[in-house]
């Protein structure tokens, strides 16, 4: 999901998404679209990524400690919830007030987790060397401007504890053909023009989400300018020639 530049239009394409089909929305698995989502399901994909994830840490010894926990974009909570069985506190802020209700509604029985809307363009609110782990997962690539994912990329690295875990996903190559992204737009105009949300996914298929890139190279440059150490980078190619990038980083000892 999506935590993103403040906007009106961010905010209101990810609260119709969470009120028409919000697992959707955020695993976009084409044969779960229209509520086909099993909630168990979705919760596990939660659990399963996050075990997957400690264990690429542990390869380095990271994190150190697992006091608190950082899961940027959190949408329905699907990751912050299983963070909270690894760690003592994890928070989840996402743009979507829709979608934080979703979340704190599915961990109603997770003590330690806490949800809040956040539609800034920093986490200036958020104390530096903060967190053991901060995770952000199929969010930075709904942020169109390059300028602010990285300002966010350098934002994890300041709130990230020496010794602590960043692990990172965006795509870094959309073909030119899928940057056009015909029906995100088309959404956009005929919602501003009034059509219900619910007419615009159900019936005419169309749904705002969008897609965005930032090169390896650069996603190096700017974790490296914030003080940060990368540890690790994977890439795999998606749907329709999309590359995707994983990245598991650190902080160094000497920023704070």
């Amino acid at each position: 999901m999506l935590a993103a530049m403040p906007s009106g239009s961010q905010r209101q394409d990810w609260d119709d998404l969470s009120a028409v089909d919000p697992y959707w929305a955020i695993l976009s698995d084409r044969d779960r679209r229209f509520g086909r989502w099993d909630q168990t399901a979705f919760i596990q994909s939660g659990r399963d990524e996050v075990d997957a994830l400690l264990a690429d840490g542990a390869r380095f010894g990271l994190p150190v400690a697992r006091v608190e926990a950082l899961d940027f974009g959190c949408g329905a909570g699907r990751l912050t919830q299983a963070i909270a069985r690894d760690f003592q506190s994890c928070l989840g802020l996402d743009v979507s007030g829709r979608m934080i209700g979703e979340a704190r509604g599915l961990a109603q029985d997770v003590q330690n987790c806490d949800f809040a809307v956040h539609d800034a363009p920093d986490l200036a609110p958020l104390q530096t060397a903060r967190f053991d782990l901060v995770v952000s997962r199929l969010v930075l690539q709904h942020i169109a401007q390059s300028e602010s994912k990285e300002r966010y990329i350098a934002e994890f690295v300041r709130v990230l504890r020496p010794g602590g875990l960043l692990a990172l996903q965006l795509p870094s190559h959309i073909p030119a053909l899928h940057r056009i992204q015909l029906r995100p737009r088309l959404y956009g105009v005929l919602r501003r023009a009034g059509v219900s949300r619910t007419t615009l996914y159900e019936r005419l298929r169309l749904h705002p989400i969008r897609m965005s890139a930032l090169p390896s190279s650069r996603v190096l440059e700017v974790i490296d300018a914030a003080g940060g150490q990368t540890l690790e980078v994977r890439r795999q190619p998606v749907a329709g020639g999309v590359i995707s990038s994983d990245y598991l980083a650190t902080k160094s000892d000497t920023r704070s």
